[in-house]
């Protein structure tokens, strides 16, 4: 949430306050593409990403062009989670992270967060905090 409020995009590490349950299978899969005995294209994981609209539809969405069809490999298998965790973090929730960010604006000046440099750690700890509630 931090990242939201301060306008900056969310990197793979912030998949743990997200979704605690998709960050470890990213590092599950991690720890699969080093083991050399096995095959992470025996897992039939592609480059895309589905998810289910308001609507209640389940779309996909490639995270490189033509995803759908290129399988995870040893070799692609950071970019893989990489992509994966951006579109989750910072395209997926895009709408409600920017009205939550308008929002604590208008209650909140950031700026006032910020003190030479140093992050108000207060701020940080009720932002991550906020995650154990959604």
């Amino acid at each position: 949430m931090l990242n939201v409020i301060l306008g900056r995009l969310n990197k793979f590490d912030d998949l743990l306050f997200y979704d605690e349950e998709i960050y470890r299978s990213m590092m599950k899969l991690k720890q699969l593409a080093h083991q050399p005995d096995f095959d992470l294209t025996d897992l039939d994981v592609r480059f895309e990403i589905q998810h289910t609209i308001p609507s209640g539809e389940t779309v996909s969405h490639e995270l490189i062009p033509g995803g759908s069809a290129v399988l995870v490999t040893s070799k692609n298998a950071t970019q893989y989670r990489h992509r994966y965790a951006n579109h989750k973090l910072n395209f997926e929730i895009h709408a409600q992270c920017k009205a939550f960010q308008r929002g604590f604006r208008e209650l909140i000046d950031v700026q006032v967060c910020f003190f030479k440099g140093l992050v108000f750690r207060g701020l940080q700890h009720y932002a991550i905090n906020i995650q154990s509630y959604t």
